[in-house]
């Protein structure tokens, strides 16, 4: 093939731009509009030390994550709770 297709899809020429990584830091970022976003986070996280920081969000979501969150028969829960979520922001003003 004289396009390169090949080589786009060949796994050795692979490059994993979105290798799995953790990061660490001792300060959580804060947000100077809290108000005009939706902080979508594990469950995990409510009991950790980091609860105050997440309740700062009024517009926030908890999910399972894992599997049950990557699974299709749950999207349109997803979806609709954000959506929902989505409301109190003004688009186009």
């Amino acid at each position: 093939m004289g396009d390169g297709l090949r080589d786009r899809f060949d796994p050795k020429n692979r490059v994993d731009k979105y290798a799995k990584q953790i990061v660490f830091v001792k300060q959580l970022t804060k947000f100077k509009d809290t108000q005009n976003c939706i902080l979508i986070y594990d469950k995990v996280l409510q009991s950790k030390s980091i609860s105050k920081w997440i309740r700062s969000f009024p517009n926030r979501y908890a999910v399972n994550a894992g599997e049950t969150l990557k699974d299709t028969k749950n999207f349109d829960q997803h979806i609709s709770k954000i959506i929902k979520l989505s409301k109190v922001f003004r688009v186009g003003i």
